[in-house]
């Protein structure tokens, strides 16, 4: 499972620059519709996108995102639902998005849902779990069953109590044949209490820097707090090593390993620096999301998690980049088979971003029709196909053949 921000806009699409314009941790500004001396626009998360700054009301970035999931072995995708009004609101993009867009494609590639939601109504007592109740109704056939059980992989539960949860699921599973949801928390400090676990059927790891018991920060001169590689991994193990004790002890039942690429706030506003993995000569390496993976196929828990596919502004990103390609899903899809106990493919992973570029820049009928019968190859499984129908128009429509290269889209 991806955990996806699924919140980027540009001012084309949706006539505003959300995720690309917001202000850095110093207080710039930054304004995508400059373009800066690199040819790049100006944006305020460290990586920039390799498909240029994109929309995710866009069809050909949804699927651009699913074909590179289908192709990694990712099989569910989390999204954010920031609040109710998300959920049931026909004007809101994400409501509308889900229903019109979103749920044909994840039928399209065979790739599941769930969904957290972010931000609760004041009445914990009876709107919190109705809400609750919507979202995963919202996500009907597509959600993510374990036992049968749908899905509801929530990364905070905000005020809401163990018992006002545990009400809220027995209110579910009353009007929905006795089926109790399955809800996934994540595992720090608060959620280690017994009512918690009680009430949680599983819980994750995230970044490892939640718990201050498990690492000890140093300063930089560029970041206020700082976690190196080294720490980083050790957090990781620590975070493992108590959860096998709860596992153990039976205090917990179901554990999910997180396999995060790293995380690195410069690019955000609210001020809590941290990096991880700064890499060679600041350049990502994927080092610790490979030490990651290798502990998530040697534990072989029950599900491994990734936060995340998309936040950009903390650079928890394994969607390319110009700065590390598509090393984050080659090393996805390398461990995630490995985990799976099948064969790897060995697929262009540059593929999904061809196809995706080459819509931007032809109108040409012919053209654009191959790019959907290739799309419908990736679907079915038949890559090497679906690369030999498109390889030919990369030369043609002149697009960068590398996630590494700079696509540039005009935005007015």
């Amino acid at each position: 499972m991806t955990y996806v921000m699924g919140r980027s806009r540009t001012y084309a699409e949706s006539g505003l620059w959300q995720t690309w314009g917001f202000s850095d941790h110093l207080g710039n500004k930054h304004d995508p519709n400059t373009i800066k001396d690199d040819g790049k626009r100006d944006i305020a998360p460290i990586y920039y996108p390799s498909i240029g700054l994109y929309d995710v009301t866009d069809q050909d970035y949804q699927e651009y995102m699913m074909q590179l999931c289908k192709m990694c072995y990712i099989d569910t995708i989390n999204y954010y639902v920031d609040t109710p009004d998300w959920i049931s609101k026909e004007t809101n993009f994400w409501c509308k998005n889900f229903d019109g867009l979103t749920t044909p494609m994840l039928r399209k590639y065979g790739l599941s849902s769930t969904a957290r939601l972010a931000n609760f109504p004041e009445d914990y007592e009876v709107a919190a779990g109705e809400a609750l109740t919507a979202l995963l109704e919202k996500l009907g056939d597509t959600v993510l069953t374990i036992d049968g059980r749908p899905v509801l992989g929530q990364f905070t539960m905000r005020d809401m109590t163990a018992a006002q949860a545990a009400s809220w699921k027995a209110s579910y599973a009353a009007s929905h044949e006795g089926i109790e949801p399955f809800l996934l928390t994540w595992r720090h400090e608060d959620w280690k209490a017994k009512e918690w676990m009680e009430v949680s059927d599983g819980q994750f790891g995230w970044t490892d820097l939640e718990d201050p018991a498990l690492h000890a920060f140093s300063k930089t001169d560029v970041y206020l707090r700082y976690v190196d590689l080294e720490t980083a991994k050790a957090n990781h193990d620590a975070t493992i090593a108590e959860a096998k004790q709860y596992l153990a002890s039976g205090d917990l039942t179901f554990y999910a390993e997180s396999v995060n690429p790293g995380f690195d706030s410069m690019g955000c506003s609210w001020g809590d620096l941290c990096l991880i993995e700064p890499g060679k000569n600041g350049e990502p390496t994927g080092e610790l999301y490979e030490y990651k993976w290798q502990s998530a196929v040697e534990n072989d828990f029950p599900m491994v998690i990734i936060p995340t596919w998309d936040d950009w502004g903390e650079a928890t990103t394994i969607e390319p980049s110009l700065e590390y390609g598509t090393t984050y899903l080659e090393i996805t899809r390398k461990y995630a088979a490995e985990y799976k106990g099948i064969e790897a493919n060995t697929a262009n992973l540059e593929l999904p971003g061809w196809i995706y570029k080459i819509r931007k820049t032809t109108t040409d009928a012919e053209i654009l029709t191959m790019m959907d019968i290739a799309s419908q190859l990736i679907a079915d499984g038949y890559y090497d196909l679906a690369e030999t129908l498109v390889e030919p128009y990369v030369e043609i429509t002149g697009i960068p053949a590398t996630s590494t290269e700079l696509f540039e889209i005009y935005y007015e």
